[in-house]
């Protein structure tokens, strides 16, 4: 691991500094992903965690948005469930989007639980379809544009 040298920050120019990435959600359509999933604990409220590591475009709803996913930096979605609210409630989007993932994974990878189809599926290769969706920031009124997850099938290697 290298070490941060802040004196060299300070040092330098406005202009050696790097530009802030623009968050933009990835075009419409199904891709070919490795599947990868984790429970993180480290918060108020457990949640799951599955990443899309992009491989490759199956088909866009614009073709012509392709070139908007840059393969050589190893593009990812992830998508987050929450099956419990911070008042210990039963959140159905939650369990909806892990039903979901474990439906379409459940026949290729098998599996007597929930949790058996996704140790199974782990580091797997899926297709998997996203949308985008706009939410409006009830502070700040903003648009906020992010991917969906609309459906995930398991994709024999």
């Amino acid at each position: 691991m290298s070490q941060f040298d802040v004196t060299a920050l300070l040092d330098s120019t406005v202009d050696d500094l790097a530009d802030l990435p623009v968050f933009a959600p990835k075009p419409e359509g199904t891709y070919k992903a490795q599947f990868s999933w984790e429970i993180d604990s480290s918060g108020d409220v457990p949640y799951f965690k599955f990443t899309f590591k992009l491989l490759e475009i199956l088909s866009l709803n614009d073709p012509s948005k392709a070139e908007e996913v840059d393969f050589s930096k190893e593009p990812k979605i992830t998508v987050f469930a929450y099956p419990i609210t911070k008042e210990g409630k039963k959140n159905e989007f939650g369990e909806g989007t892990i039903k979901m993932i474990v439906n379409g994974l459940r026949e290729t990878h098998g599996g007597n639980s929930n949790g058996e189809t996704l140790a199974n599926a782990q580091g797997s290769i899926v297709g998997a379809t996203f949308k985008i969706r706009r939410q409006k920031d009830k502070e700040t009124k903003e648009i906020r544009e992010n991917n969906e997850l609309v459906a995930v099938v398991a994709v024999d290697e």
